[in-house]
């Protein structure tokens, strides 16, 4: 990771001496220190507060903002270099740190989008993907928090992918009327071309529902988990109305089950903290 410094100091910077130069008085070649992303820029740029000194760094993988990184200092000079530390870094706090930067990131989207679709229109219980474009096409600022929320589920997705746990994804056009949405996938055991996708949200009346389907050629087996099963057939009368034929698949539903109560947190909480 390549440090850049512009312009004079301020604020804490002092008044003389470029951020860079300040950093280099106080630091030394392979110490170690920690830093505390700021602000994502684009191309993986991001403004990082190393005790009080910010500066602007081209970081090698993004990560979501409030993230507490640690950095071994490899060259000072012509430029500073820094090498992000993965290991011996604490993972249970690096965990922590990705599930609250997606569900505060989630919640700023959620709190807006709410906004946007009751202002437009009354809000449907499905959007489809280009409804959903033409949503942040129109709003810079819901664009940029759908980023954020989008860049923190990929952000886990990376740390599930090292225990080849599956890949998280956020999709709230799927339950626009809903909080907390998040899509899991994953491959099924050995089973060639099996896979499991489960989308899960928090609806007003039925609590936490979990969709999980599994996929194989144009054959989908579903099952509804839900905190609040009485609501099963309302919602399994909706799924069974919507129109597949365009994509050729065979719905097959396996019914409903109650949610555990270990469920209740989400399916994040589970992939992240599970023993």
């Amino acid at each position: 990771m390549r440090i850049k410094g512009y312009g004079s100091g301020t604020g804490n910077f002092g008044s003389g001496g470029s951020r860079s130069d300040l950093f280099r008085g106080k630091h030394r070649l392979g110490q170690k220190i920690h830093g505390k992303l700021i602000k994502n820029i684009a191309d993986n740029m991001a403004w990082v507060d190393f005790n009080g000194d910010r500066l602007l760094a081209q970081l090698a993988t993004p990560h979501p903002e409030g993230s507490l990184l640690l950095f071994i200092i490899k060259q000072l000079r012509p430029q500073i270099v820094l090498k992000e530390i993965t290991t011996g870094y604490s993972e249970g706090a690096n965990t922590l740190t990705l599930a609250s930067a997606f569900d505060t990131a989630r919640a700023l989207f959620e709190n807006r989008f709410t906004i946007k679709l009751r202002s437009n229109a009354p809000i449907r219980p499905l959007l489809t993907i280009t409804d959903f474009m033409f949503f942040l096409a129109a709003d810079a600022e819901l664009f940029s928090c759908y980023m954020d929320a989008a860049n923190c589920a990929r952000s886990i997705s990376d740390v599930l992918k090292k225990s080849k746990r599956g890949r998280v994804v956020y999709q709230p056009w799927l339950a626009p009327e809903c909080r907390r949405q998040v899509t899991l996938v994953r491959n099924v055991g050995e089973q060639a071309g099996m896979t499991e996708s489960i989308v899960e949200f928090d609806h007003n009346k039925m609590g936490m529902v979990r969709i999980e389907l599994l996929h194989k050629d144009t054959t989908v087996a579903y099952k509804l988990k839900m905190q609040r099963p009485k609501h099963g057939s309302a919602l399994l009368k909706y799924l069974s109305t919507k129109d597949y034929s365009a994509t050729s698949l065979k719905l097959q539903s396996l019914g409903v089950t109650k949610l555990p109560q270990s469920g209740h947190g989400g399916i994040i909480a589970e992939l992240l903290f599970r023993a």
